[in-house]
C-alpha cells in the first residue's frame, strides 16, 4: 500500500517529484524571466575590457585558469559551481589536474549574452591568483 502511494504521487507529481511539465512550465518561466538577448560585437569587446583573461573561442566566452593542484582547481569549480546556481546559468567546462577550461555562452540567446559577462567576472572574483600572471 505505501508502494502504491508512492506510485501515484509519482505520476501526479511527475518523475522528480517536482510536477509535470505543464504544471511547472510557469513557474520556471517565472524564475528564468524574459528571454536573455545576446550581446553585439561591440559590448563583447567592451565587456572583454574589464575581463582579464577571457577572449572569444569559438563564439563563446573562453578562459584558461591554472592552479598549484588539483585540489585548487577543483575547490575554485566548487565555488564556481554555487555562483553559477545562484545565477541559473551554468558553464561549460573541464578540468584536467591543476588547469581549468571556461566556455561561457547563453544557447537561448544564440551566443554571448550579459549572464556570461557577469559570471566571467564572478569567476575572476574567486580565482585566487588573479594578480600571479605565471598562474594564469
Amino acid at each position: 500500500m505505501l508502494l502504491q502511494f508512492f506510485f501515484d504521487q509519482g505520476a501526479r507529481l511527475g518523475p522528480l517529484g517536482l510536477g509535470t511539465r505543464e504544471q511547472t512550465s510557469g513557474f520556471v518561466a517565472g524564475i528564468i524571466g524574459p528571454t536573455t538577448i545576446k550581446l553585439s560585437e561591440s559590448e563583447i569587446r567592451s565587456a572583454l575590457r574589464d575581463l582579464s583573461g577571457w577572449t572569444v573561442l569559438d563564439g563563446k566566452h573562453h578562459r584558461e585558469y591554472k592552479f598549484a593542484d588539483f585540489i585548487h582547481a577543483f575547490g575554485f569549480m566548487t565555488s564556481g559551481a554555487i555562483a553559477a546556481e545562484a545565477m541559473g546559468h551554468h558553464p561549460e567546462w573541464w578540468n584536467v589536474y591543476n588547469r581549468l577550461t571556461v566556455d561561457l555562452t547563453t544557447h537561448d540567446a544564440g551566443g554571448i549574452s550579459a549572464q556570461d559577462v557577469e559570471l566571467a567576472g564572478k569567476l575572476n572574483a574567486l580565482y585566487p591568483n588573479g594578480e600571479r600572471p605565471e598562474l594564469r
